[in-house]
């Protein structure tokens, strides 16, 4: 049977194809959910989809298709906007040489920030300004901002000692030049590039210290090409409005754009592409509205659905008992219910209770529990510790460092954890490690114009002006992934070899061989560096690199084998914003209806919790829980304390 659908023939030995490419077998598509998007060229749609339930994967399979049937009618392209590019990646890896027509012009492919930077914000600054960008880089700018607050800017200096006065708990009083950083990180420009708006949309034009704020960041950051990734939609949106032609330019350019994981994608983002795109260009867009978080913040309005909605409800990551605990936490409970995986046996959530006393003991009593269900990871499934705020904090607050004192957002996370998980949590398992690896590696060895450089300056840079090259040199991470157990020296003078035939390639780039030959073929597998020294097998204990704790944002996406979900919580004044104590009665399904207040730390747990096959646990606090273990317990949970002590407490608590 064939569809036709835009001038494209989607026959089954299509389907077929892309099965054995993506699977290595045939048969795999359900016909009720996953065929007909797959098949459908012709419609503008949203795909809304369950964890688990490999929405990627479909959408792969339809550019798999689009491989097949290039070039398109009338010279059209298609336009594949992505967060990361782990599925450009992965096509190119699949497909070989047969996907390179996929990546040539007319088409795209990349993250909707490189889009927006290359084609809007980069040509606009160079009109206005007459200068080139230098940087297009949250970490950048806040290395300028620090620097800047050694300079003398009085009014704000008083309005963030204003602020720590006032228990704002963004604020310390530890670093002044941190606070200044947050300070000015928290202001946004607004849509005309005029004025500055601190949260909520607040007017601070009259406030004392605008002029000093306006002179950080519009004189020596924004007009010195110095900006954040927000930054740069403000000025696309400036060049949409000034130049409409532009989006005629667009809509004849692409006859498709497909979208992933469209609920991350916020407001300032989708107002650029509704500006971009008009109605003539199909667009079929993937994501699931249920996991739509950011850092501190949610627009839950930003994905506004399309007349044409498919589902996909079914998960393969999970067992049917699982649902039980993940369908009150959805918000949006009207797309049909989800469906486990008959063939997945996964255990009930454990939640584990703690006190300030106790609050290290987290970590070892989730590992005794990973011992006791023989819990093991797998290639592509870790054993991961995963929590909503990153940032340190000091008590009564709580973020992962409260938990994991060595723990740092901003990287270095290192641990002295026991031998029994550091093989669990050190080992390359997957194309994706190996790829953040091998780029670690080279940004040891490199200067970008004289500068260290950050992984989004170096990404971005290959991606705007080696594309070709960056994608061919990425297309070997499969093989190499494959081949490393089995013959590690090959593999290791190989990557030596094609990394510097990238580099020499890059004339923005100064790199250090014998650095670049150094860390790759230190044994072990480690990197070298000034400040740290590899450790060897034979250790039992001591820091490792932990890749394996991250914030609930950094894992979306992802299947672990196990899961602990750390409660986090902000103090500021009276108010407790913990992101448990608001979902408690969720949790037991005894709240139907959602508050708006709620709805961030519903996203978040629902995200947190649906990540694992077999064990998900939850670390809370006992003031949180305290006076409802019981009913936690009769609703389905497993109880456990760090200590005795803990154990005594939770045991008086069910007598209430």
């Amino acid at each position: 049977m064939e569809e036709i659908f835009s001038g494209i023939k989607v026959t089954e030995d299509d389907i077929k194809y892309a099965e054995r490419i993506l699977f290595g077998n045939v048969n795999i598509f359900d016909k009720k959910e996953r065929r007909p998007i797959i098949e459908d060229f012709q419609n503008s749609f949203d795909v809304n989809a369950c964890p688990g339930s490999g929405k990627t994967t479909v959408l792969l399979a339809k550019l798999i298709i689009l491989s097949r049937k290039m070039p398109l009618d009338n010279g059209k392209g298609i336009c594949v906007l992505t967060h990361t590019n782990v599925a450009i990646d992965e096509i190119k890896n699949k497909l070989g040489d047969k996907s390179d027509i996929l990546f040539k012009y007319p088409n795209y492919f990349g993250t909707i920030q490189n889009f927006v930077d290359k084609y809007l914000t980069i040509p606009y600054f160079k009109k206005i300004m007459n200068e080139h960008i230098k940087s297009i880089d949250d970490d950048i700018y806040c290395n300028h901002i620090r620097k800047l607050s050694k300079e003398n800017y009085p009014k704000i200096d008083s309005a963030i000692q204003y602020s720590i006065k006032e228990g704002n708990p963004r604020y310390t009083n530890k670093s002044y030049e941190k606070n200044f950083e947050n300070f000015i990180t928290n202001k946004h420009f607004d849509d005309s590039v005029q004025e500055i708006r601190g949260d909520n949309d607040r007017i601070l034009k009259n406030l004392e210290y605008y002029s000093e704020l306006k002179m950080v960041m519009a004189d020596k950051t924004l007009y010195k090409g110095i900006l954040r990734y927000e930054d740069a939609y403000c000025l696309a949106r400036r060049y949409l409005e000034r130049f409409p032609i532009m989006r005629e330019y667009f809509s004849s350019r692409f006859g498709f754009v497909f979208m992933d994981e469209m609920q991350d994608v916020d407001l300032k983002q989708m107002g650029i592409i509704n500006k971009i795109f008009n109605n003539e260009v199909i667009t079929q867009r993937f994501g699931d509205v249920n996991q739509s978080i950011s850092k501190f913040s949610c627009d839950v309005d930003a994905w506004i659905f399309k007349d044409d909605i498919r589902t996909i409800n079914s998960s393969k990551r999970y067992g049917e008992g699982i649902l039980k605990f993940l369908e009150p936490l959805r918000i949006n409970k009207k797309l049909g219910k989800m469906k486990g995986n008959k063939y997945v046996s996964t255990l009930n959530p454990h939640v584990i209770i703690y006190d300030d006393a106790t609050i290290e003991l987290v970590i070892e009593t989730y590992i005794e529990l990973l011992d006791k269900y023989n819990v093991h990871e797998e290639e592509n499934k870790k054993v991961k510790i995963i929590g909503k705020i990153g940032m340190s904090v000091e008590n009564p607050n709580k973020s992962i460092s409260s938990y994991v004192k060595e723990y740092s957002a901003k990287g270095n996370k290192k641990i002295s954890i026991d031998k029994k998980i550091i093989n669990k949590l050190s080992q390359i398992g997957n194309t994706k490690e190996f790829y953040e690896y091998l780029i670690y590696i080279i940004r040891l060895s490199i200067t970008i114009n004289g500068r260290v450089s950050s992984k989004e300056e170096f990404i971005k840079l290959m991606e705007d002006k080696y594309n070709e090259e960056f994608l061919i040199y990425r297309s070997n991470i499969l093989e190499w992934t494959k081949k490393f157990k089995e013959d590690r020296n090959v593999v290791l003078t190989d990557i030596v070899e094609k990394t510097e035939d990238l580099l020499q390639k890059v004339i923005e780039i100064d790199y250090d061989i014998d650095i670049l030959k150094c860390n790759i073929r230190s044994n072990k597998e480690e990197v070298v560096t000034q400040e740290e020294v590899a450790i060897t097998k034979e250790e039992s204990e001591g820091p490792i690199n932990l890749d394996n704790i991250n914030t609930i944002m950094g894992t979306k996406g992802e299947t672990h084998k196990a899961t602990l979900y750390l409660e986090s919580k902000l103090v500021y004044g009276s108010k407790d914003l913990s992101d448990i104590s608001r979902i408690l009665d969720y949790m037991v399904n005894k709240k139907d209806k959602v508050d708006e207040g709620d709805k961030e730390a519903l996203m978040n747990a629902y995200v947190a919790m649906s990540r694992a096959e077999k064990l998900t646990c939850i670390a809370i606090q006992y003031d949180t829980i305290k006076g409802r273990i019981k009913e936690f317990e009769e609703y389905g949970y497993k109880i456990i304390g760090c200590n005795k002590e803990i154990n005594r407490l939770i045991e008086k608590d069910k007598l209430r």
